[in-house]
């Protein structure tokens, strides 16, 4: 999507966000951006005023592979993910 708009001109950003509900609140959230440096620039302000930390990590779709790599469980520590069968709790999802 970045590719066919930067051909018209347009900038695209992604820009997952990390820290949930109490993040969002507080406003406490971790914001992962991607994309050109120059669109980064012009809405920072709006990133900031919502986001504890602002993390540039380079091209588009960048963003939103770092978030996805977060989100993955650990297949070597999978007992200190929340929910995981050795800890004894059942995983449900979030309202």
């Amino acid at each position: 999507m970045a590719e066919p708009a930067a051909e018209t001109g347009v900038l695209v950003l992604d820009a997952p966000v990390s820290g949930g509900r109490p993040g969002a609140d507080a406003p406490q959230l971790t914001t992962i951006v991607a994309g050109p440096s120059q669109a980064l620039a012009t809405v920072q302000p709006v990133l900031e005023a919502f986001s504890k930390k602002v993390s540039h990590m380079g091209a588009a779709g960048s963003g939103a592979d770092r978030k996805t790599h977060q989100q993955r469980p650990a297949d070597d520590e999978p007992e200190e993910r929340p929910g995981h069968p050795r800890l004894g709790k059942q995983s449900s999802p979030r309202p």
